[in-house]
């Protein structure tokens, strides 16, 4: 069969792998230029910087497959720093021993590594924005995707469809098709709601810490819009400029919120100065730094989730499937998790069904 995959984060990503795995041809669709979504790194001049996730998790068994199938095990790596919770009091909630965990782990040129390794062996991506998708009139069963630009429609005819975008996108660019679906289903992913995410990056002279850390957990609070900082150093050894320090920070989801509202400029030149309240080795100046803003970062209402059993997507057999950390949970683990089941549901639906 031909299954379109909406969406190349790395719930579709995971989704379009099992397929394939299956037998099954992949059109893989991403409004972006590069696929990953918030599993996605920023590369400048040798420097490496997450500036979406921040970790992933080695004990993840469906990653790990992936990790696997792609040959990236090399590449994959413990974190070994300390990552520590700052207490409002300015001390650290753990020691260094205690702040390492092995579990957490990375690609030496960071987490985009996963989502391009996959892009290039499932074939099939088209950098281009997914505007519809509508039953085929003229071959009941079957679908068209609707893009912008314009694709022919006679390539763009498929037999099955992930969305693997977030909430709001998916239910609305499968509105023409909504009389197939579950009315409960599309309810409840309509009203799934996100934080958003404002997120500098910067490349710094070199850093002395007083006390070394990868990151830097930041409790929520009115005070202050930082809720994470790391440095990246350790990533691509042997292609940074010494002397250099990659930095990330990430400000909560209320401060994303103020900073949302800013010029772009004065919102950066905030969040570092609080960075700097933080971390005071930081220096006064960056070499560069950019913003990157996250407009869906994570599910706000996680106890109200589409859940895969109670709620399935589609009517019947109908060849249609839902995936994204909004099935089952927020992070990444989840994401591909999701990714994977919506993939078993297809394959299973497009199997005939036994005599016995």
């Amino acid at each position: 069969m031909n299954i379109a995959v909406v969406g190349a984060g790395i719930s579709g990503l995971s989704a379009a792998w099992w397929l394939r795995r299956a037998g099954h041809k992949i059109l893989l669709f991403e409004r972006h230029y590069k696929p990953g979504g918030r599993m996605n790194s920023r590369r400048k001049a040798g420097l490496v910087v997450d500036h979406g996730e921040r970790y992933i998790l080695r004990d993840s068994p469906v990653l790990r497959e992936l990790i696997l199938d792609c040959g990236l095990q090399g590449d994959f790596f413990s974190i070994d720093q300390p990552i520590f919770t700052r207490l409002p009091d300015g001390s650290f909630k753990e020691t260094a021993e205690e702040a390492v965990d092995l579990n957490r782990a990375t690609f030496r040129d960071g987490l985009l590594m996963l989502p391009e390794a996959l892009r290039r062996q499932l074939g099939g991506f088209f950098s281009i924005a997914v505007t519809a998708v509508e039953a085929d009139p003229d071959n009941p069963g079957q679908y068209i995707v609707r893009t912008d630009p314009p694709l022919r429609a006679s390539e763009m005819r498929v037999d099955g469809i992930v969305f693997a975008t977030p909430a709001p996108q998916a239910v609305d660019i499968s509105r023409p098709i909504h009389s197939s679906l579950n009315p409960a289903f599309l309810e409840r992913a309509a009203a799934v709601t996100y934080t958003r995410c404002f997120t500098l990056i910067a490349a710094l002279e070199e850093v002395k810490l007083a006390r070394a850390f990868y990151g830097l957990e930041v409790p929520e609070s009115d005070k202050s819009n930082v809720w994470w900082i790391a440095f990246e150093d350790t990533k691509c050894q042997g292609r940074g400029f010494k002397g250099w320090t990659s930095l990330v920070v990430h400000a909560s989801p209320a401060g994303s919120e103020r900073l949302w509202r800013m010029h772009e400029n004065d919102a950066l030149e905030r969040l570092y100065r609080e960075a700097r309240e933080i971390v005071p080795e930081l220096p006064r100046e960056w070499r560069w730094a950019r913003a990157k803003r996250w407009e869906q970062a994570q599910v706000v209402n996680t106890d109200d989730l589409p859940d895969f059993d109670r709620y399935p997507a589609a009517k019947g057999e109908a060849l249609v499937e839902f995936c994204g950390d909004y099935r089952i949970g927020n992070g990444v683990e989840s994401a591909a998790q999701s990714g994977r089941r919506a993939a078993e549901n297809l394959i299973r639906k497009s199997e005939p069904e036994s005599d016995e």
